[in-house]
């Protein structure tokens, strides 16, 4: 080889790999341009009939249906999807009432999508007032009962575009709208008992996915009542309940918990505090209340512990008798590494692709995923404003979160 061609060989030699390593550097852009691509057709090969998606969550979202009392909403929920054209022999309405829709897969590896069919107490008497009445003022669809009833029609929705891009997809799906999410989660509750012995991923639809959720905060609610002797203020005596209860709840409000647990998420809060009726009696009977909060729940015990101890200091010594009374326990838990899952990842991938912004991430989450993932059952929350002044007569539902949250179930169907 001469030393011209030998010149020219490596010459272009060094360019051949300079051009593979300059496609090398672009080639994670361009397989993420791709994957993009691949999001954008997935939508695009789906219509979201926005009308009628309105016309549903005005129908469900106008019963009244507070926790507890869910069964004529139930019903219509169950009705609904026997008009969308689901299999009446894959669709069932329980007890509590849970309304459940089942996609039958290849296997009976199961992804559980949950929404909540009941609303806050006081929703109802707006429901009443408002008779069905609402208003559509941009993207708001303004009334009473259509902030909650949002996820149930985008689950609904989303199930029937599933069905329709994959009739027997790879995995088993079910659509349950739950019951009595505001008192004790108990349609969850029956719900992960139903599937226990079914390989499951529960996805709790609570919005868009804005914020996802993978793990569970602790919330513990107690009652404490505290009960001594009673006189009229003129033949008082010096052993008085709210002077105990006073001791106490300044004791218990003094815990260092919060500031010694910060990354346990640990908190302490007396919210209610209620005694006597009249001016002038020295109560027989008083009673606070307690809400502790923990990632860990041998936190929440080690609080429960040290409570106790300073009502029975206190109440010796002004001879009252106290008892504490479980009111509600929403469980929390952790999965060891579950934020690194396939399942997590793609789904914080998902949410970025749909709102062109990293989803808000929490190993936090406080709703009716708590159920399974106290039982290490992967679970997570999708979360999102959904619109705003819930609980208020003028409450009102996103109609782009409502679209949002359909599309949401639908992608991650195609991907996990």
């Amino acid at each position: 080889m001469t030393a011209l061609s030998s010149k020219i060989f490596f010459g272009l030699r060094m360019k051949k790999r300079i051009l593979v390593s300059f496609f090398l550097c672009l080639l994670p852009a361009i397989l993420f341009a791709q994957a993009q691509n691949n999001l954008y057709e997935t939508l695009n090969q789906v219509q979201w009939d926005e009308e009628l998606m309105i016309d549903n969550l005005v129908r469900i979202g106008s019963i009244q249906s507070p926790s507890g009392q869910e069964h004529q909403r139930a019903s219509e929920v169950y009705q609904l999807w026997l008009e969308l054209g689901w299999d009446e022999d894959a669709l069932q309405m329980t007890d509590e009432p849970n309304v459940i829709a089942t996609l039958k897969g290849k296997s009976d590896s199961t992804i559980v999508v949950v929404s909540t069919l009941d609303d806050l107490k006081q929703i109802a008497d707006y429901q009443a007032a408002n008779q069905g009445e609402f208003q559509i003022k941009g993207d708001s669809l303004i009334a009473p009962g259509m902030n909650t009833s949002l996820t149930t029609i985008a689950l609904i929705h989303a199930a029937i575009k599933i069905k329709a891009a994959q009739a027997v997809p790879d995995k088993t799906w079910v659509f349950a709208s739950v019951a009595q999410e505001e008192t004790g989660l108990q349609g969850m509750k029956a719900l992960v008992k139903k599937y226990e012995d079914t390989p499951s991923f529960y996805i709790d639809l609570l919005g868009s996915a804005t914020s996802v959720s993978y793990g569970g905060l602790g919330i513990h609610w107690y009652r404490i009542d505290l009960s001594g002797r009673g006189a009229h203020t003129l033949r008082g005596n010096k052993q008085h309940v709210n002077r105990a209860m006073s001791k106490a709840v300044a004791r218990i409000l003094d815990l260092d918990y919060p500031e010694k647990y910060q990354e346990e998420r640990t908190f302490i809060n007396i919210a209610k505090i209620q005694a006597g009726s009249v001016f002038n009696h020295q109560p027989e009977n008083a009673w606070f209340s307690l809400d502790i909060r923990s990632l860990q729940a041998h936190l929440v015990e080690k609080v429960l512990a040290e409570v106790s101890n300073i009502l029975e200091e206190e109440t010796d010594n002004e001879g009252v008798s106290f008892t504490i009374t479980e009111e509600s326990i929403t469980p929390g838990g952790q999965i060891l590494g579950f934020k690194e899952s396939k399942e997590v990842q793609t789904i914080l991938r998902l949410s970025e692709f749909l709102h062109q912004r990293p989803p808000n991430v929490s190993n936090a989450g406080s709703s009716n995923m708590n159920i399974p993932i106290s039982m290490n059952i992967p679970a997570v929350g999708l979360g999102s404003s959904r619109g705003g002044r819930r609980g208020y007569p003028d409450e009102w539902a996103s109609i782009r979160d409502l679209v949002k949250s359909a599309q949401i179930i639908y992608l991650i169907s195609q991907h996990l």
